[in-house]
């Protein structure tokens, strides 16, 4: 081989090599370009689906718990709790119901035990026995309204009045008692008034009686004599004329040094 045919070969190899060379470069270049692009496109819609996924999948998780946070405050605002002390503790000691001004009805709660050391909540059927009982007791047309809730009030009439409770009505009642007491204590007193006069009168009676008649003609008598009867004493005086065998006249004067009294009579006699 000659040095123009090795001058032309090493020139054409390195033509060859410097093409091959360039052709692999713009090669690897466009390669690496459209791999980059690959990767970049890929890593955008990935990053794109994977925010939208997480966007998606917080937004159903939010959803889903805002759901479960009403769901809790719906099931707080149905259930009853205790109340609270002022350091923030249960207190098991009360509870208090949110029912506005006209409170909360609690329906259907079992007839509870009623006694002494009891502490079971009764029901309204109870209640209504007890105010039956109420009325019942009270008389004077006491009534129980289950409409209205309330009593109709007894009435009680006592003397020309009417009283429409019990207070009242014993009040009334006594001053009726202490007027009817008063009444009966006069009429007493005037009964022993009368018995005693009663007993000063026969005792004065007893007493004229023991007036002697004069007996002799034309003589003037004087007489006394004393009575009694249960316990009162009484005496008498008195005085006697005959005028012949078949007149004669007297009188006497009887009386009671306890109440002053007198007694008196005049009487006359014919004899035939």
């Amino acid at each position: 081989m000659n040095i123009a045919t090795a001058d032309a070969i090493n020139q054409s190899n390195a033509y060859t090599n410097t093409k091959f060379t360039d052709a692999i470069n713009q090669s690897n270049a466009y390669t690496n370009t459209k791999v980059t692009d690959a990767i970049n496109q890929s890593n955008t819609y990935t990053n794109t689906k994977f925010a939208d996924a997480i966007n998606q999948s917080n937004a159903y998780t939010d959803t889903q718990i805002s759901n479960v946070i009403n769901d809790i405050s719906d099931l707080s605002d149905q259930t009853v709790h205790y109340d609270k002390n002022i350091d923030g503790s249960v207190n098991k000691d009360s509870v208090t119901f949110e029912g506005g001004a006209t409170g909360t009805r609690l329906s259907n709660v079992a007839t509870g035990q009623v006694s002494s050391n009891s502490k079971d909540a009764i029901n309204g059927s109870q209640l209504n026995q007890t105010n039956q009982v109420i009325v019942e007791y009270l008389g004077g047309g006491a009534a129980y309204n289950n409409i209205t809730q309330s009593f109709n009030s007894p009435t009680y009439q006592i003397g020309n009045n009417n009283y429409n409770n019990v207070g009242d009505a014993l009040a009334a009642l006594n001053l009726e008692d202490i007027a009817m007491n008063n009444r009966i204590d006069r009429t007493n007193k005037r009964i022993d008034s009368l018995e005693s006069k009663i007993d000063d009168g026969l005792a004065m009676a007893a007493a004229i009686n023991g007036i002697f008649q004069p007996y002799n003609i034309g003589r003037l008598n004087m007489s006394a004599a004393i009575g009694g009867y249960n316990s009162q004493h009484a005496f008498a005086v008195g005085s006697g004329y005959r005028f012949n065998d078949q007149f004669a006249i007297k009188s006497g004067l009887a009386f009671n040094q306890r109440q002053g009294s007198l007694l008196y009579n005049v009487g006359m006699n014919f004899e035939w």
